[in-house]
C-alpha cells in the first residue's frame, strides 16, 4: 500500500492547518491541531471526516502543547478496518540513524490553463540529535508549513510525530512513549465498538486487558515512565498477565528510579501496608519522601500519618503537624477533586494540636480543625470529647452529647465509642436527664467497646437500668479479664468469691484466687489482701482449715504495707479460736506482740483478744492478762478495748460483776468513739421496740 493513502492533510475550510495518519487502526495527529480548530476535517477514501465528530481515545486538556515540554502533543482516534503498511513503534531514535519525516504537500500546476493544485507525499531526511526535552526529541530536518501531526519513520515504523520547528533547520518531534501507552489506556478501559469504521463511536466496557498489557510493554521499552507503572499494576492484580507480586514491586522500583511520582507512592504504600511485600516501615517513608518532594500530596498525607504514629520516624506530632499542612494545602487547591482524606487529614491536625505539649498553637485550633473535618466519625467524637472536658471550648455537656450521637450516627473508627459516651451521659446524668436503662440500652449498642462491656458489667452488678445480677455481671467482666483487663480482672475475682460464698460453692473461691494471683503477677501487691479474704470466706463456709491460709496471705499484705490487713488476721484467729484450737492462741500472741513493737496499737486489743479466748477455753488465770492488754489499748483511746473492758466488769467474767467499774469503760468506750455510741443506743431503741410489740 502507498505510504500517500495513510497520511492526510488536515483541513480547516479550504486551508491545511496539519497532518495526519493512519497506524495499527487508529488515526493520529497533534492535540493542537484539533484543540485550535474544532471543524478540522480530512478526507478519506472520498469521505469527510470530521474530528469533532469523533470520539478520541485519550483526551486533550486544555493546555498549551507549544510552551511546555510535559504536555503530550498527540490526539487519537480508533479506525478499525483501516489497513495502514504503518506501525507505532517502541524504537528509540539513536544519533546514527537517518529517519524520514512523511507529510502531503499541496502541488498547484501552473503551467496548466485552469491552474490547479493535489497533493504528494514529501519525504524529508532528519537527522537525530542528543537534545531532549520532556516528552520531545529532536531532529535536524527541514520542515514544511502545517506539517504538525505527520510522522516520523524508520521504514516503516512510526517513531516520532511532529510537534514544530524553527528556522534554523530543527523540528521537535513527540517521543513514542505516550502514544503507545495511550493506546494501551485505552484497551485497559474500554474497548470501542464503532457501528462502522467511520461513524461515531459508542463505548461498551469490554476490557481487553492482553492487549493493553502488550502496549504498556511497548511504552515501557520507549522509556515511559507511566507505563512501567502500569505494568507493575497489570503483575500486582492480574490483568492482561499471570499475578506475580515480586514482578510487580521489580516494576513499580523501576518506574519510581526513574522519577515516576505515583510509582513512588505506590511503592511507600505497599511497604506501609504490607500487602504484596514484606511490612517496613523506613521504606515506607523513603519512597513517600521522594514522592513528596513532588508535592504527591496523598504522600505528605502519609508522611503525617507515619510521624503521628511513630512509623519509620521517631513519634512527632509536631512534624506530623507540619505534614498534614502540606498535605491540607495541596488538596484545598483542588477541594472538588479532594479525596476522603483531606477530612483525616484535618483530623489528625486537630489530635496534633491536642497531643502536642510544644505546640504554639491554642487548644481552640483543634477544635477548629475537628469542625474542618465535618461529619467525618473521629472528628465529631472528638468535638464531644473537647466539649465535656473543656479542651479548647468552656465546658459543655449538653454539646458534648449532641456531638456523642451525631458521631454514633455515622459510621467509623469511634461509632461505637460515641455509643459508649451517650450511654455515660445517661448514666451520669450529665447533658441529659440521669436514665439508667437508657444508658444500658447504648451500651449494649456499643458492645464492641470495651469501654461499654465493662459499664454493662457494672450495671448489672449494682442493679442499675437493670435487674442485678453477679453472673450476668460475671460474663461481661470476664470477656474483658481474658484481655488483660486489670478493672475487669478485680472484679472477676471478687464476683467469684461471692457467689461462691452465696452458693458456697469452694471451686468458684478457687477461681477467684487464679485471677488474684494473676494480678499478683502482674505487679499488683493489694492482691495479698484480695487472696488472704479468698481463703477466710472459705473457712467462713465450712473449710475451716483455710483459716491459716488466709492468716499467711494478710500477713503478707501487712509486711508490703497493708496495715488493716492485721484486723483481718485477728479475725481469723478468732474464727480459729472458736473452733477450740487454744495452741493458736499462742502463735497468734507471739505475733501482735511483733506487730505492737512495730507500732501498730490496736496489737493490745488483739492481745487481750487471745487471752480472753484461752479464757474461754478453759485457762481461767488468762482472764487477768486480757483485762491487763486491754487497759493497755485503752489508754491509746481503744474504744473496742474499752467496751470489751465493761462487758468483762458487767457481766463477771473471770471476775467480780462491778457495775461501777463497767459504766466507767463504756463511758470511755462512748467518749472515744461518739459514732458507736449513737449506734448502740439506736440498736437499744429497735430491741426495746421489737420486744414490746413482741409483748
Amino acid at each position: 500500500m502507498d505510504l500517500s493513502q495513510c497520511i492526510f492533510p488536515i483541513y480547516n475550510g479550504g486551508t491545511i492547518i496539519g497532518q495526519g495518519f493512519i497506524a495499527d487502526g487508529f488515526f493520529i495527529t497533534a492535540a493542537h491541531v484539533v484543540k485550535n480548530y474544532p471543524s478540522c476535517f480530512f478526507n478519506l477514501n472520498g469521505q469527510r471526516i470530521e474530528l469533532d465528530k469523533k470520539a478520541p481515545i485519550n483526551f486533550i486538556d486544555d493546555v498549551d502543547y507549544h510552551h511546555d515540554s510535559q504536555m503530550e502533543d498527540v490526539v487519537m482516534f480508533q479506525f478499525k478496518g483501516t489497513n495502514s503498511p504503518l506501525h507505532l513503534s517502541e524504537y528509540i531514535p539513536q544519533k546514527v540513524d537517518k529517519l524520514a519525516s512523511h507529510c502531503m504537500r499541496e502541488v498547484i500546476d501552473l503551467n496548466s490553463i485552469n491552474p490547479s493544485s493535489s497533493y504528494e507525499l514529501s519525504i524529508i531526511p532528519a537527522y537525530p540529535l542528543e537534545k531532549e526535552e520532556g516528552n520531545y526529541f529532536y531532529c535536524e530536518c527541514n520542515r514544511f508549513a502545517a506539517s504538525s501531526g505527520s510522522p516520523l519513520l524508520k521504514g516503516n515504523e512510526v517513531v516520532g510525530i511532529m510537534h514544530g520547528g524553527d528556522d534554523k533547520g530543527i523540528c521537535a518531534f513527540l517521543k513514542m512513549g505516550s502514544v503507545l501507552y495511550n493506546i494501551g489506556d485505552f484497551y485497559f478501559h474500554y474497548v470501542y465498538d464503532p457501528l462502522d469504521h467511520l461513524n461515531v463511536f459508542h463505548a461498551i466496557p469490554t476490557p481487553d486487558y492482553k492487549e493493553a498489557f502488550r502496549w504498556y510493554m511497548k511504552a515501557a521499552a520507549n522509556n515511559y515512565p507511566q507505563a512501567v507503572y502500569q505494568i507493575a499494576y497489570c503483575y500486582e492484580r492480574g490483568k492482561g498477565v499471570d499475578k506475580n507480586w515480586e514482578e510487580a514491586i521489580v516494576w513499580y522500583t523501576k518506574s519510581a528510579s526513574q522519577g515516576h511520582v505515583e510509582s513512588q507512592f505506590a511503592l511507600g504504600n505497599h511497604f506501609f501496608n504490607g500487602e504484596i511485600v514484606s511490612q517496613n516501615y523506613a521504606k515506607a517513608t523513603y519512597w513517600f519522601r521522594l514522592a513528596a518532594e513532588q508535592q504527591h500530596t496523598m504522600s505528605l498525607y502519609k508522611l503525617g500519618l507515619c510521624s503521628y504514629l511513630g512509623l519509620g520516624f521517631v513519634k512527632s506530632y509536631h512534624y506530623a503537624e507540619k505534614w498534614f499542612h502540606l498535605a491540607v494545602e495541596g488538596w484545598e487547591a483542588y477541594k472538588e477533586y479532594a479525596p476522603p482524606e483531606l477530612r483525616l487529614a484535618y483530623y489528625y491536625l486537630g489530635l496534633c494540636c491536642l497531643n502536642d505539649k510544644t505546640s504554639a498553637l491554642p487548644p481552640y485550633f483543634a477544635v477548629y480543625y475537628f469542625q474542618k473535618a465535618g461529619n467525618l466519625n473521629e472528628a465529631l467524637y472528638y468535638l464531644g470529647i473537647c466539649h465535656k472536658n473543656g479542651w479548647g471550648v468552656p465546658n459543655d455537656y449538653k454539646q458534648a452529647f449532641l456531638f456523642f450521637k451525631k458521631a454514633s450516627n455515622i459510621y467509623g473508627e469511634f461509632t461505637h465509642k460515641a455509643d459508649y459516651e451517650v450511654g455515660m451521659c445517661y448514666y451520669k446524668g450529665k447533658g441529659v436527664n440521669q436514665d439508667y436503662k437508657e444508658a444500658v440500652r447504648w451500651f449494649k449498642k456499643a458492645y464492641d467497646c470495651d469501654d461499654a462491656i465493662f459499664q454493662l458489667g457494672v450495671c448489672y452488678y449494682r442493679g442499675q437500668g437493670v435487674e442485678g445480677c453477679y453472673e450476668e455481671a460475671l460474663s461481661h467482666f470476664y470477656k474483658l479479664a481474658i484481655k488483660g483487663n486489670i478493672r475487669a480482672q478485680r472484679f472477676v475475682g471478687e464476683l467469684q468469691r461471692r457467689l461462691g460464698e452465696f452458693q458456697k460453692k469452694k471451686y468458684r473461691i478457687e477461681r477467684a484466687i487464679e485471677w488474684y494471683k494473676k494480678l499478683l503477677s502482674q505487679g499488683y501487691t493489694d492482691s495479698l489482701w484480695s487472696i488472704g479474704y479468698c481463703f477466710e470466706t472459705m473457712g467462713n463456709i465450712g473449710y475451716h482449715d483455710k483459716f491459716d491460709e488466709a492468716i499467711h496471705w494478710y500477713k503478707m499484705a501487712w509486711t508490703q504495707g497493708d496495715l488493716e490487713a492485721i484486723g483481718d488476721i485477728n479475725n481469723c484467729f478468732e474464727a480459729i479460736f472458736n473452733l477450740g484450737y487454744i495452741d493458736k492462741c499462742k502463735e497468734a500472741i507471739i505475733f501482735f506482740k511483733q506487730a505492737w513493737e512495730h507500732g501498730i496499737i490496736e496489737a493490745n486489743r488483739y492481745i487481750g483478744n487471745c487471752y480472753k479466748a484461752m479464757f474461754n477455753m478453759g485457762d481461767k488465770e488468762k482472764i487477768k492478762d486480757a483485762i491487763i492488754w486491754y487497759k493497755k489499748a485503752a489508754a491509746f483511746n481503744d474504744d473496742r478495748a474499752c467496751r470489751s473492758l465493761s462487758i468483762i466488769y458487767k457481766n463477771g467474767i473471770g471476775v467480780p460483776v462491778n457495775e461501777q467499774e463497767a459504766k466507767k469503760w463504756i463511758e470511755l468506750a462512748d467518749k472515744y468513739n461518739p459514732i458507736s455510741k449513737i449506734l448502740s443506743d439506736q440498736r437499744k431503741k429497735e430491741d426495746g421496740e421489737s420486744n414490746l410489740h413482741t409483748k
